[in-house]
């Protein structure tokens, strides 16, 4: 577990990056990952628990890649914005601290070669 600091604009935010378990899935899946949340934190509008989940995403024609959360009595699916990352790069999910509250912002996806960054949507 990584722990960084950056200043962006006036506010001051931690990023902590946690190591997702990626692979190749199957024919419908394009990835699927698990990872331990050590502490509660927002995915979109969602409020999630600390424990263990799941994330995947299937073959979409659509611009924008859909994933599907599942852990701790959630089903979530999320709409993403995909980016190229580096290829064989280890998967991580940054997490950032806003105004002390923890928010999901994006997947590496090494395994795919791509980020997906999320939408913060949690009212301060």
């Amino acid at each position: 577990m990584k722990i960084r600091k950056s200043v962006l604009g006036s506010l001051m935010f931690s990023a902590l990056a946690i190591a997702v378990c990626g692979t190749w899935a199957s024919a419908d899946e394009v990835y699927k990952g698990t990872f331990e949340l050590p502490t509660a934190a927002y995915w979109g509008g969602a409020l999630l628990p600390p424990g263990q989940y799941t994330v995947s995403m299937e073959e979409n024609v659509s611009e924008s890649p859909v994933v599907y959360l599942h852990g701790q009595g959630i089903s979530k699916t999320c709409v993403a914005t995909a980016a190229p990352g580096a290829r064989g790069a280890s998967d991580r999910l940054k997490i950032d601290e806003v105004n002390g509250t923890s928010v999901v912002k994006e997947l590496d996806a090494g395994t795919l070669g791509k980020k997906f960054e999320f939408p913060v949507k949690v009212k301060f």
